[in-house]
């Protein structure tokens, strides 16, 4: 029976009509006026009737509209429940390889499957839950959205493929033509109103390849976690300065500190901040640095002339321009702190001036065996993948012809008609032959400000690789 009335009160009945159990039955008179249609969803009706209750209620009915909101309240929490745990199901069937499984159930809870998506893997961070599914439930088309397993802090949410993937384009940075097109619009705007909020997307999948998706946007996750634009995409050439920023930042604060040791004589020299900058322009512009740094040509050679007499580098070699674009791309990290998969800051690291780095019991930097603080940590597992993955699509592997090109190309430091001389080939025949391996690895080579180096990296690594591997066997042999 309803709380505060009594059988006398439903018609003299003396018991409550069956039709009055599930609402309340009005006061006669000017009573409470029935609640509007639910608009959007129950929790929404909840609210208007609460509204209604403050604002519409006599005293003596306000009880009852109480009741009527709890017993609301709590339908809505058991239908929440109830597809919280359905949606965790479908997942469970998804990565289970049962894809028409899940989606048959999908489809019965009235939450059909897309036929192929983009799995993002979100961590909240100190944002809700709910507020973020509820954003990502309006996108457009809306995703499909379910708690994390194991991690109620942490959603997953299948991003409908409106167009193709786009390839080669680095993880929160955009294409040429402006926003990646790659990304959901709601993505971008997810981070941008909770900038805590860190994103890992895959590249689309068949729902049958769920579980390699959901894989694949743990991955980027990890990466997100240092991307400034706080999401990152799966993709072989992932930037590998967000693989080993902790690793790399004794060795980064080693090449860089003589430069941002310089003190300026005059008041119109350089100092070490104006020649950090004016390098990092320089590598990812070239010809366009000095316009876009306000400077003359001649300012520009001079300064350039300067960094490699500090540096002890020479910019015209393909290894010291990788080098140093490395090293400032790691220390770039490392100063704004750099965060793991989770999105927790190393505090150490943030504003961190150049030379005072941590040595080699940094608690910040994990240990790779055969590497030492100061050199690349070309040993790093990570870096490892991140290389065998990136070279893979080469035909015949780093062995064949298309790595022997761009070996070539890389030994002649990246000059153009220095390799075609070197490969027999006329300058237009090395472009075309450049191209064409840039499109096999999502790489613009010859136009990328990064390409280069990150090119020249993963051949280093690999090499690594390949040489501890030929060095274990012949132990074995010998033994």
């Amino acid at each position: 029976m309803i709380p505060g009335k009594t059988g006398s009160d439903n018609g003299g009945s003396g018991a409550a009509r069956p039709d009055r159990i599930a609402s309340p039955p009005r006061p006669e008179g000017d009573g409470m006026r029935v609640a509007p249609e639910p608009t959007r969803t129950p929790v929404a009706a909840s609210s208007e009737l609460r509204a209604a209750i403050r604002r519409d209620v006599p005293g003596d009915a306000r009880e009852y509209a109480r009741w009527a909101s709890r017993k609301l309240a709590e339908a809505v929490r058991i239908i929440d429940d109830t597809e919280r745990r359905q949606r965790r199901a479908v997942w469970d069937l998804l990565c289970g390889g049962q894809a028409v499984a899940a989606r048959t159930m999908a489809e019965a809870m009235g939450a059909p499957l897309p036929s192929a998506a983009r799995v993002a893997v979100v961590a909240c961070g100190d944002a809700d839950p709910d507020a973020i599914a509820d954003l990502l439930d309006r996108g457009d088309p809306p995703a499909w959205v379910v708690r994390s397993p194991g991690d109620a802090a942490s959603l997953v949410a299948l991003l409908p493929a409106v167009g193709s993937s786009v390839a080669g384009i680095r993880p929160g940075a955009p294409s040429p033509g402006g926003a990646d097109p790659a990304l959901p619009g709601v993505v971008r705007e997810l981070t941008r109103r909770h900038p805590r909020t860190r994103i890992g997307v895959s590249p689309v999948v068949d729902m049958t390849r769920a579980a390699v998706g959901y894989a694949q946007a743990r991955h980027a996750l990890s990466a997100a976690g240092l991307a400034p634009e706080g999401y990152a995409r799966f993709c072989a050439w992932l930037d590998p300065e967000l693989l080993m920023a902790r690793q790399a930042a004794v060795w980064a604060d080693g090449v860089l500190s003589p430069l941002a040791r310089h003190e300026a004589r005059r008041r119109s020299d350089p100092d070490g901040a104006d020649l950090l900058d004016t390098l990092d322009v320089w590598l990812a512009t070239r010809r366009g640095a000095g316009e876009r740094l306000g400077i003359h040509r001649n300012t520009l050679s001079g300064r350039l002339r300067l960094v490699e007499r500090l540096a002890g580098r020479d910019l015209a070699r393909v290894d010291d321009r990788a080098e140093l674009s490395l090293a400032l791309r790691v220390h770039a990290l490392v100063r704004h702190g750099a965060s793991d998969a989770f999105g927790a800051v190393d505090p150490a690291g943030r504003d961190r001036p150049l030379g005072s780095a941590g040595g080699r019991n940094d608690a910040s930097r994990t240990a790779v065996p055969g590497d030492e603080p100061h050199r690349l940590p070309l040993g790093l597992p990570a870096l490892q993948e991140w290389a065998h993955a990136g070279l893979r699509p080469l035909a015949g592997g780093i062995g064949g012809p298309d790595a022997r090109t761009l070996r070539v190309w890389l030994d002649h430091d990246a000059r153009l008609a220095a390799a075609a001389s070197a490969l027999s080939l006329s300058v237009p025949g090395a472009r075309k032959r450049l191209v064409r391996i840039g499109g096999v690895l999502g790489l613009d080579l010859l136009h990328a400000a990064n390409a280069e180096a990150d090119l020249w990296l993963a051949f280093r690594v690999a090499d690594r690789r390949l040489s501890t591997v030929l060095a274990d066997e012949e132990n074995r042999r010998a033994s």
